[in-house]
């Protein structure tokens, strides 16, 4: 019994330190330079926003003039319908000529791009 209580208790510890190496960073408002759907590559939906990624968030690809960013739209790290929901609000600025600020998970990555899990629109 207490062996299991121990197994219980590392594997809940193990998640836990998981969870605590995640990093959600905010980024500072961009232009939408671009945006793709796919049925082949990044889970669905990629963009690219006209802010250097990689200086905001180290663990995130990006240069000082653009960085791509997924959404995860067909489901592999969020809902599906989470995802495409927030491809479309950074489609809308795209649209619109409004900026968007998104806010980036460090370590949950489609193809080396990390993944959006909000996004804000001026």
């Amino acid at each position: 019994m207490q062996k299991k209580l121990l197994a219980v208790a590392m594997i809940g510890l193990l998640g836990f330190a998981g969870a605590v190496n995640a990093k959600t960073v905010r980024t500072v408002f961009a232009t939408v330079i671009d945006t793709t759907v796919s049925t082949v590559a990044y889970d669905g939906c990629v963009a690219n926003l006209q802010l250097d990624l990689a200086k905001l968030a180290p663990n995130c690809p990006g240069t000082a003039t653009s960085s791509y960013v997924v959404f995860s739209c067909g489901g592999a790290l969020q809902d599906a319908n989470l995802g495409s929901q927030l491809f479309e609000t950074v489609q809308m600025g795209q649209m619109l000529g409004k900026q968007v600020r998104v806010y980036v998970d460090d370590v949950k990555k489609v193809n080396g791009l990390c993944l959006v899990n909000r996004v804000d629109l001026k």
